[in-house]
C-alpha cells in the first residue's frame, strides 16, 4: 500500500487506481455505518466519511506506520473506541 500510495504521486494511471480501491474501502464502511444508524445501534448525527477515516486511519497507521501487527485484540480495542465516540450501547 505504501508503495502505491508513492507511485500515485507521480504517475496519473496509478493514482486513478489507488482512489478507485480507496473510494470502494470507503463505500462500504459508510455503508456499515448507515446500516448502524438506520438500526439506532449509532446517532445518526455524525460525518461518515470522517468516522471511516478514524476506523481505517488506526488499522493503517498501526500496519504502515509503526509496522505492528494488525492483532484481532488491536481491532476489538479500535472498535471499541469508535463504538463509545459514536455512542453505541
Amino acid at each position: 500500500m505504501s508503495a502505491m500510495i508513492d507511485a500515485a504521486e507521480h504517475d496519473p494511471a496509478i493514482a486513478r487506481l489507488q482512489d478507485d480501491f480507496t473510494r470502494e474501502r470507503r463505500s462500504a464502511a459508510r455503508r456499515t455505518l448507515q446500516r448502524a444508524a438506520a438500526r439506532g445501534e449509532i446517532g445518526a448525527d455524525f460525518d461518515y466519511d470522517i468516522e471511516a477515516a478514524l476506523l481505517g486511519g488506526a488499522l493503517f497507521y498501526r500496519r504502515l506506520v509503526a509496522r505492528q501487527p494488525v492483532s484481532a485484540r488491536f481491532v476489538d480495542r479500535v472498535v471499541d473506541a469508535a463504538c463509545v465516540r459514536l455512542g453505541a450501547p
